[in-house]
C-alpha cells in the first residue's frame, strides 16, 4: 500500500492538498517531486462559473511555457520557465494531483513559484489573493531537519515562501498512515 498526495483544486489561494498515507514498513525511501504554482482560470461547471484569477499547483512536467516564452514542446521539467508565462499542457486539465509515498518515507518537494507577479485580472482581485507569494504546509508530517520545511512564515523566523520564479526545496517525512492537508498558507484573500 502506499501513501497518496491528492492536491484538488481550490476556487483561492489556499491551494488545499490531502495526505492518505497507508501502513507499511518503514522504508526510509526519498521520493521526488517537482511542482509549480500556476495561474489557471478555473471553470467550476457549464452555466459559467468560474474563478478568473484561479491559482493550482501541478507537475513541472504537466505545464508548458507560453508561445514567444521558450519551447512549446518541452515541459517546465525540461527547461527554466519564466512566472506567469506557462499553462498546463493542452492534453491536461485544472485535476487533482496525487503523489505517492509508502509510511515511513520520506517527500522532497522541488517547488517552483511560477504565479504572475501582479494578478492578471485586477478588476476581480475581491476574488483572489492579492499575494503572489506560494509555498508547501503540510500539517501532521514531520520536517527533515530545519524550520524551511514547514512551509509557512511565522513570527521573527526566516520565511519558507517562493516568489515568483523562484525554488525552494520542502522536506518532509510520512510517519505513518493517516490524512494529510497541505496548502499554502501564503495567500490571505484581498479586502473587498
Amino acid at each position: 500500500m502506499s501513501c497518496r498526495f491528492s492536491w484538488p483544486i481550490s476556487p483561492c489561494f489556499t491551494l488545499i492538498f490531502a495526505l492518505a498515507a497507508a501502513a507499511w514498513p518503514a522504508q526510509g525511501r526519498t521520493i521526488k517531486a517537482h511542482v509549480v504554482a500556476l495561474d489557471q482560470p478555473l471553470i467550476y461547471n457549464r452555466l459559467g462559473s468560474s474563478q478568473a484569477n484561479g491559482m493550482i499547483f501541478a507537475l513541472a512536467r504537466d505545464v508548458v511555457p507560453l508561445k514567444g516564452h521558450g519551447h512549446t514542446d518541452m515541459t517546465c521539467a525540461q527547461q527554466e520557465c519564466q512566472a506567469g508565462f506557462v499553462s498546463l499542457r493542452p492534453a491536461k486539465r485544472p485535476r487533482p494531483l496525487v503523489l505517492r509515498v509508502n509510511a515511513g518515507d520520506d517527500l522532497e518537494i522541488t517547488f517552483k513559484n511560477l504565479l504572475l507577479r501582479t494578478p492578471a485580472n485586477p478588476s476581480t482581485i475581491s476574488a483572489s489573493t492579492f499575494t503572489r507569494r506560494a509555498g508547501v504546509h503540510i500539517v501532521g508530517v514531520e520536517w527533515d531537519s530545519v524550520t524551511l520545511d514547514d512551509g509557512t512564515f511565522v513570527g521573527d523566523n526566516e520565511t519558507s515562501y517562493a516568489t515568483p520564479d523562484n525554488k525552494r526545496i520542502y522536506k518532509v517525512h510520512a510517519p505513518a498512515e493517516g490524512a494529510y492537508l497541505l496548502t499554502s498558507t501564503a495567500g490571505p484573500l484581498a479586502q473587498a
